[in-house]
């Protein structure tokens, strides 16, 4: 993947204004978690577990997976992580894609399913 290591390091230095520009939170703070254990068949992890609070004290948690092309099982590992993450930290959660290429196969991709 061209794009892993540059959008990482976006992220990491820029994640709280993306999340403001392109998720419309408000963001007080934001960290990266640490990666829960590997207690399942499949040995996949999300890429960035996020735990934001906003203005207001509230917490959520953003699941932000990276992808330079469409997978179509991209939608359905967000939601594995999603309940895990649900599972451990009991916060509100929101699961996201940042596609970084454009591609027809990603639009409505979960009515299809």
């Amino acid at each position: 993947m061209r794009y892993d290591i540059s959008s990482k390091i976006l992220i990491e230095k820029c994640r709280e204004e993306i999340f403001r520009r392109l998720l419309g939170l408000s963001v007080a703070e934001s960290s990266v978690l640490e990666q829960l254990p590997q207690e399942t068949v499949s040995l996949k992890r999300s890429d960035y577990p996020v735990l934001v609070t906003d203005d207001d004290g509230r917490q959520l948690l953003v699941v932000l997976e990276v992808q330079s092309g469409w997978e179509p099982e991209v939608p359905l590992r967000l939601l594995e992580y999603r309940c895990r993450y649900l599972l451990k930290y009991g916060v509100d959660t929101l699961s996201c894609v940042l596609l970084l290429r454009p591609s027809r196969q990603s639009h409505g991709f979960l009515q299809r399913l």
